[in-house]
């Protein structure tokens, strides 16, 4: 399987006059932003980092669809906090008490997430660029529809939404179950795909009372339009001139792309939102309805105190459409693929359900899979939750932005206008805070010393920056040969010793953390047991070795494949 190469700028432009154009910018940009305006002595200019490019700075390493592995290799190579640049100075973090630090922060001490990053959204979830809660600077905005919305997520509200969960993967797998048979299907069946159709029904129905038929397994627009939306936000948000290339050459077939599937997307917006205000809100209150479109239709405007309009309401639903699916069903793919190259902790896994009566074997059907299983299953969450430490889908993110200078607790200053990334795949796969941090091991969260560890905070020791250094990288690190800041604690199985908690944040953490992980959770432990239970699986040979895997990985807002997960299925009946 080829590699894939970056997405360079005169390419992304479309070559010719025009992209050799957008170059030559690209350049002249540089120059005024990439230059230092000020030594950073004391502060950041201590830090190791990547080389970087005398104009351009660290955008052409992050200019790939791969750029989370660039962040996880940075991450592992210079340790705590290494110091990068994308027009402006940025901090990899990895540590995770000041990851605590960095996202922990409320009220007006609270940092926020950077224009630069995340605008690039707006104009995929609203065709006026009106911002979503994920993105929007208004903290009053913000607030209103999270403490809205929050009772959507109830514990009530999972136990409803369960039956449709465990209905949409079991006629998936029905599906899945007679192409398995046919013989294209035993050349290996995308589990991927499968994936998507599941959590999309399975988050849509309950929340949104909208039927997408994604689990009928026929054609869903939804699911051709998204990817290719979600792939050009990564690219652009990686790239601030991506956008302004393709509005001086709207023929490329990047640009027409983007165009058409932008067009299907904010009509899709439309319609939800439209029948988000069609909600009978009397109706809704006197029959205690909490679901997500009951909650979207009650949000009031803070400034105006109306009603939000339709929209209003179109980049919320798009956003919580996008948050509700896209990541739960990477996971499942991603937990699948492992499960399938580790054939010991699919055999384990397998006797766990087995042993509870829910998996199938030859002239003994499985009894149903009931919500109460799903917490008495300890290596199922084992499994579930080392998936997402490996492969974990929100891997770039979350970053945010000083809008003031700020000194962290760890004594660090850290200038206004400096980006702090605390990337999830570099905390979640640094040897410096998980022991054996590149391996599958579910049984690393059944340690018996690992919730002990948390109370033995280790003292800040230094982390050399060897590499750094010995790389003469362009920083003012270099000649330090150190970066003073160095690790909290140790790592265990379990995480980083100082924090335990804070070195697992796959759902993000402080005030703006997901507010939709315990149906996630819910889906992806359901989709998990359900598929498990009725099939064994392998690797399918067109998949290659894992090197290839991790090359054809692509982020698309999410960490995905970008070849699909191609898994051989077997069921268990036979």
């Amino acid at each position: 399987m080829a590699a894939a190469l970056p997405a360079l700028p005169f390419a992304a432009a479309g070559g010719g006059p025009v992209g050799l154009f957008v170059l030559l910018a690209s350049l002249l940009v540089g120059t005024f932003v990439m230059l230092p305006k000020r030594r950073h002595s004391g502060g950041i200019g201590q830090l190791p980092g990547p080389k970087q490019h005398p104009l351009l700075g660290n955008f052409l390493d992050l200019a790939t669809p791969r750029s989370h592995q660039v962040v996880e290799e940075w991450g592992r190579r210079f340790g705590a906090l290494a110091r990068f640049k994308l027009l402006h100075d940025s901090i990899l973090i990895t540590d995770p008490v000041v990851v605590e630090d960095v996202l922990g922060r409320r009220g007006a001490e609270e940092l926020p997430k950077p224009a630069l990053i995340y605008k690039p959204l707006d104009p995929i979830y609203s065709p006026k660029s009106i911002p979503s809660f994920f993105t929007t600077p208004d903290a009053s905005m913000w607030a209103a529809v999270r403490k809205g919305c929050m009772p959507a997520f109830s514990a009530d509200n999972m136990r409803k939404a369960f039956p449709v969960v465990r209905d949409a993967v079991q006629e998936v797998g029905d599906h899945l179950e007679a192409q398995a048979a046919l013989p294209a299907g035993k050349q290996g069946l995308d589990m991927q795909e499968a994936s998507l159709r599941v959590a999309l029904d399975s988050f849509a129905l309950p929340a949104l009372q909208h039927d997408f038929g994604a689990r009928h397994c026929g054609e869903c627009e939804v699911l051709q339009v998204l990817p290719e939306l979600l792939a050009e936000f990564s690219l652009r948000a990686l790239n601030p001139l991506r956008a302004f290339w393709q509005t001086l050459a709207p023929w490329t077939s990047d640009a027409a792309a983007f165009s058409s599937n932008l067009r299907k997307a904010h009509a899709l917006w439309a319609q939800l939102a439209a029948e988000v205000r069609a909600t009978d809100l009397a109706a809704a209150d006197v029959a205690g309805d909490t679901s997500l479109r009951a909650c979207l239709a009650r949000l009031r405007d803070p400034a105006t105190g109306q009603l939000l309009t339709e929209e209003q309401l179109g980049p919320q639903v798009a956003a919580f459409l996008v948050a509700g699916f896209e990541t739960t069903a990477h996971s499942v793919s991603w937990a699948l693929y492992e499960l399938a190259r580790n054939e010991g902790v699919q055999a384990k896994l397998a006797a766990e359900l087995a042993g509870a009566g829910l998996a199938s074997a030859p002239g003994r059907p499985a009894r149903q899979l009931e919500l109460a299983d799903l917490s008495s299953l300890p290596y199922l969450d084992q499994v579930w939750r080392e998936a997402l430490r490996l492969h974990p889908v929100a891997s770039i993110g979350p970053i945010r932005q000083a809008d003031r200078d700020v000194t962290l607790k760890n004594g660090l200053h850290v200038p206004k206008g400096t980006m702090l990334w605390t990337s999830v795949a570099a905390i979640l796969t640094s040897p410096n805070n998980f022991t054996d941090s590149q391996r599958f091991w579910p049984e690393r969260w059944a340690q018996p010393g690992a919730v002990a560890a948390a109370d033995r905070v280790q003292a800040p020791t230094p982390v050399a920056a060897a590499a750094a250094a010995a790389d003469g990288e362009g920083t003012e690190a270099a000649a330090g040969g150190r970066c003073p800041f160095g690790f909290s604690g140790q790592p265990t199985p379990a995480g980083n010793s100082a924090d335990l908690k804070r070195s697992f944040p796959v759902f993000s953490y402080g005030p703006r953390d997901c507010m939709g992980q315990a149906l996630a959770n819910m889906v992806g432990k359901t989709m998990l047991a359900s598929l498990v239970s009725r099939f064994s699986m392998r690797v399918a040979p067109r998949m290659g070795s894992y090197e290839e895997v991790r090359v054809a990985e692509v982020n698309r807002l999410t960490m995905q494949s970008g070849v699909g997960v191609w898994l051989l299925l077997e069921p268990r009946s036979s």
